[in-house]
């Protein structure tokens, strides 16, 4: 109740590892698994909370989980040795304050949408790269003539030119994303050994201090642009795949109708690797109607 009523995402809580393990293949089943879940370290079953974590984990291999616990005999080397080494696990000490819980939460929620994008990404790329992988060796098939050999050549160096440079840096920041979140944990990790001494005066001026140290402001200003460029990354990577599948026509060697502004727009990108360091390009398409040509042999 309370603050809580305003949060934008769905709780949902049980107390026993049993319920646990249902409510979680209930979500898998039906395709909208738990992005992060909360585990007390001793459930009604017992001290089980290391066991459980590892069957959701088999059930959601990407699920984030969060374990709050008072046990002074909890290391991390004893949780290693239970679960491995994993970046999907955070361990918070009792007694918390809400504002940590709120922390964490949009952390370990944003990771988790970050990581399953990126997945996303790779797969589709992958899919794309297969599927015009057979359509290039095809087409190889039926050409009769070395320039058109060459000239695919050049092409497909183009594409995996264009491909490659959004998808770099969707990487490089999704990496950088990673970093940011390592340092608000040492930061959490600094606010809860302050507050175990009862915040005084100069605790708050450490707190502040470490803020500065850490530059926490720079982090939370930089870290939506990061995630911009990275969206604008898949944005590219999608015209390209798009271009690429309007540009290869299936059926270029018999006569259709064709969207001349569409075919030269698509082309334009198709060969953008041809001409970005030596011209910059402006065009001025009017209205044309649609015109019974061989696409392909245009483009």
């Amino acid at each position: 109740t309370g603050e809580f009523d305003k949060l934008n995402f769905v709780i949902h809580g049980c107390q026993s590892r049993k319920k646990a393990l249902e409510m979680c293949r209930s979500a898998v089943a039906k395709k909208i698994p738990y992005e992060l879940v909360f585990i007390e370290t001793r459930l009604q079953e017992g001290n089980c909370g290391l066991a459980l974590i590892s069957e959701l984990w088999q059930l959601e291999p990407d699920m984030q989980i969060v374990i709050c616990s008072d046990d002074k005999s909890l290391t991390w080397e004893r949780i290693m040795e239970s679960l491995g080494q994993s970046d999907q696990l955070l361990i918070l000490q009792k007694p918390f304050s809400q504002l940590e819980i709120r922390q964490i939460v949009h952390a370990m929620i944003r990771k988790w949408q970050l990581s399953k994008q990126s997945k996303d990404i790779m797969q589709f790329m992958e899919l794309q790269l297969i599927e015009r992988t057979a359509k290039i060796t095809e087409a190889t098939k039926s050409l009769l003539h070395a320039e058109k050999l060459a000239a695919v050549g050049q092409l497909a160096a183009g594409v995996a030119h264009e491909i490659n440079t959004p998808t770099q840096y969707v990487g490089d920041n999704i990496r950088v994303i990673r970093d940011f979140f390592t340092s608000l944990a040492r930061l959490i990790e600094q606010y809860r050994l302050i507050l175990h001494k009862n915040a005084k005066a100069d605790d708050i001026q450490t707190i502040e201090n470490l803020e500065q140290q850490e530059e926490l402001d720079y982090l939370l200003e930089d870290a939506p642009l990061a995630i911009a460029q990275s969206l604008e990354g898949i944005t590219q990577i999608a015209q390209i795949v798009q271009a690429m599948k309007c540009f290869s026509h299936v059926g270029q060697g018999s006569l259709m109708q064709v969207d001349i502004n569409h075919e030269l727009i698509n082309t334009l990108l198709m060969a953008k690797s041809s001409y970005k360091y030596i011209a910059e390009l402006e065009t001025q398409f009017g209205e044309l109607q649609k015109i019974d040509c061989y696409a392909g042999e245009l483009n």
